[in-house]
């Protein structure tokens, strides 16, 4: 699954399909993790707070719109609502 694009990765999620989760998450958790563990000085807690942004991007990514998923190269995509 990991030839899909950005928006095809987001519709995927958005239709619930598992495999979308899970190649969002093996394209983003240590960029996630790495933002997080700078900020948070437990790894512990920073592995939570990383599960945590995935699920709520989960739940949230109906109400995200994909232009606002854009970002520069190099950049961390971390969807909001």
């Amino acid at each position: 699954m990991s030839a899909l694009t950005e928006t095809e990765l987001v519709e995927a999620v958005r239709q619930g399909r598992r495999e979308g989760q899970t190649e969002m998450v093996s394209r983003y958790a240590e960029r996630v993790f790495a933002m997080i563990a700078r900020q948070v000085p437990d790894m512990m807690d920073a592995q939570e707070l990383t599960q945590d942004a995935f699920l709520r991007a989960f739940s949230h990514i109906d109400s995200t719109t994909l232009t606002r998923l854009r970002s520069p190269p190099g950049s961390v995509v971390s969807p909001t609502a």
